[in-house]
């Protein structure tokens, strides 16, 4: 997963009334909540690195850095992936989920200590964009104590 180049809709860079077509683009967030796990070892266990996270009872800071005037109820940890010149998101969020199961161990332990674990997939509301999920491949993800969202922004960039 990650930038496969731009394109138009169809392949193209025209929305056939000859003006340019809204770039095919989504992304796909992984995310932790948990009672009070430390977002290290979250990070660990799943080789990545969160775009934003912090420990419960921490202060929490904004994805710039800057501190907020409340600390964590909760330990959360968010790991965004921005997906370019790609139609088929289901094909990326289940090439996402196959990664995250061989952390299914991990994963399950976070669902039994209270936690949650989401796979976000967030689309522009600017472009036609559309995808099928294979039963084969929702049965896989069904193994997984994986929450799937999906979210449409209107002005996504």
């Amino acid at each position: 997963m990650g930038d496969k180049g731009k394109t138009g809709i169809n392949g193209g860079s025209s929305n056939g009334l000859g003006e340019a077509a809204p770039e095919l683009r989504f992304s796909l967030a992984v995310s932790v909540r948990h009672p009070d796990i430390d977002p290290a070892a979250i990070s660990a266990a799943l080789g990545r690195t969160p775009y934003q996270a912090w420990q419960a009872g921490m202060p929490r800071r904004t994805p710039s850095g800057h501190p907020m005037p409340s600390v964590g109820r909760e330990s959360y940890w968010i790991c965004t992936t921005e997906i370019r010149g790609q139609r088929n998101f289901f094909a990326a969020l289940v090439e996402e989920a196959d990664r995250l199961a061989s952390c299914a161990d991990f994963l399950h332990g976070i669902a039994a200590s209270g936690g949650r674990v989401g796979l976000v997939v967030s689309l522009p509301g600017d472009v036609n964009i559309g995808a099928t999920l294979p039963h084969a491949a929702l049965k896989r993800l069904a193994e997984l104590p994986i929450d799937l969202g999906v979210e449409v922004f209107p002005d996504m960039d």
